[in-house]
């Protein structure tokens, strides 16, 4: 029986000496682990604490570049340990250097330009058209050598850029810029690295920053103030900005030279007491004249289906002289040089749809007035028209928005001698058509050119009588107009 007792005492004993060694195992080994998971933690907490600078470049392939940066902008704003930086800071930069068109490819160019406004990565959007739909199409730089990250390919299948499609962009590449925090910055970078924000405010100093980085730092302290004010939700449909990465100009304004010529036939009718046999014929050649040409769109940059409603404005003038033919009643012909001038000016409402490759296509209706007066003379002292037009233009790119095809073509259904009907005859019904067709550039920067030819023809049915007794049975008056045009689109 005190056997069996002593077995037992001597089995509880060895159990017990082993719990103790197990025991003591985790007591050595819990304090090892909990150190190095929490050493990690906070290397994990100092990536996050540190925020990464980026910037979105640039966004190609759509037409509402604007909205899109907004929306993108936006989307990269709610994620975790991201700070969006100027985009119009980085453009205007990268133009004043002349470095546009090197970014992204060239990475000293964009490590320069990244290592300027202190930027950690920076983002280049492309939107890739097909059958199916469009493709958004992501690349990432590392603004620390500027060389080339990743690149992402986000569906959008029913073809709209709406607002929770840059979300879903956003957040596909987060953890591609978050692992940029980590990254470290070549020596001479590292050297003059400034602190991130919440390092800077615990030092409370800013001695340590470079004057220039100081700057940087309060411009870019600045616009993310100013990006982070609340913005129009409503972005939940694709754009209409032009592909070449601006937006639709609220004005394009030219100014030139013109070159006009003009050719009007006069036929009397048979019972007229002048002009019965010839009428009165003019040939007029090539003069010079100046002319402006001003369209404006001030719904271009607006949100809602009138943004492509606009107004023109034409003006041309020209002072010369010319050669008056007259036939008179005995078959005779009688020529006088005579000063004479023209003057146009027409106003007109106007409606354009842009397309995503830079063509236009529209319509307008306006109204114009168009003078051709002659020194006084016995014979005729020109006429003045008031008419109607409308009709359809378009531009046409040369593979390119920068060149292209400039078409124009209405119809006048109405137009009216006013006070100098008398020079016809008693009532007249008028009407016509003008076309126009012209290459032109529009550059980049703004800058126009445009050179074209405008052809407008009046056709009159006259009867009555008029003054010195002719009575007239129809006239012809045809305008031809060449215009060399500069100017500027205005955004």
């Amino acid at each position: 029986m005190n056997h069996q007792k002593i077995h037992v005492s001597a089995l509880f004993y060895l159990r017990l000496k082993r719990c103790w060694a197990l025991v003591l195992t985790m007591a050595v080994c819990c304090p090892v682990s909990s150190y190095g998971q929490r050493g990690f933690s906070d290397r994990s907490a100092d990536a996050m604490n540190e925020s990464v600078y980026i910037v979105v470049g640039r966004i190609d392939g759509t037409r509402r570049i604007r909205r899109s940066l907004g929306a993108l902008e936006h989307a990269l704003r709610a994620q975790p340990g991201i700070e969006v930086t100027s985009h119009q800071e980085f453009v205007a930069r990268a133009e004043q250097l002349g470095m546009s068109n090197a970014l992204p490819e060239d990475g000293r160019s964009l490590q320069s330009r990244c290592d300027e406004l202190e930027i950690d990565a920076a983002i280049y959007v492309t939107v890739d058209r097909h059958e199916a739909g469009r493709d958004i199409v992501v690349a990432v730089y590392a603004g620390v050598d500027g060389h080339f990250v990743s690149e992402h390919v986000v569906p959008a299948p029913t073809g709209r850029m709406t607002a929770r499609l840059w979300n879903r962009v956003a957040s596909i590449i987060s953890p591609d810029l978050i692992g940029l925090a980590a990254t470290p910055a070549p020596a001479t970078r590292r050297e003059t690295r400034t602190q991130s924000p919440s390092r800077r405010a615990a030092s409370g100093s800013d001695a340590d920053i470079p004057p220039y980085r100081a700057s940087a730092r309060r411009t870019r302290d600045v616009s993310r103030r100013i990006d982070e004010l609340p913005i129009d939700d409503d972005i939940t449909e694709d754009g209409n900005f032009p592909s070449d990465g601006t937006r639709h100009p609220l004005a394009d304004i030219r100014i030139g030279g013109m070159a006009m010529s003009r050719s009007f036939a006069y036929t009397a009718d048979e019972a007229s007491q002048i002009f019965a046999e010839g009428g009165i014929n003019y040939d007029l050649g090539f003069v010079p004249g100046l002319a402006v040409d001003a369209r404006f769109t001030p719904f271009a940059q607006k949100r809602f289906g009138a943004r492509g409603l606009g107004f023109r404005i034409l003006f041309e003038k020209a002072f010369f002289r010319t050669q008056q033919t007259v036939t008179k009643d005995d078959g005779s012909e009688s020529r006088a040089l005579l000063d004479s001038n023209h003057s146009h000016i027409y106003g007109a409402l106007e409606y354009t749809h842009f397309f995503a490759s830079g063509g236009e296509v529209g319509g307008f209706l306006g109204y114009g007035f168009l003078t051709f007066e002659l020194a006084e003379n016995d014979e005729y002292s020109g006429s003045n028209y008031g008419y109607l037009s409308g009709g359809a233009k378009g531009y046409i790119p040369f593979g390119t928005p920068i060149f292209g095809l400039e078409v124009q073509a209405s119809v006048i259904p109405f137009a009216s001698y006013g006070e100098t009907i008398n020079e016809v005859g008693a009532e007249a019904s008028v009407a016509g058509f003008s076309a126009y067709s012209g290459v032109a550039a529009r550059f980049l920067n703004g800058l126009t050119l445009a050179v074209g030819g405008e052809y407008t023809a009046f056709n009159s049915d006259i009867s009555g009588e008029g003054r010195g007794g002719r009575i007239g049975k129809s006239a012809n008056d045809g305008f031809m107009v060449f215009r060399f045009l500069g100017g500027y689109r205005f955004r």
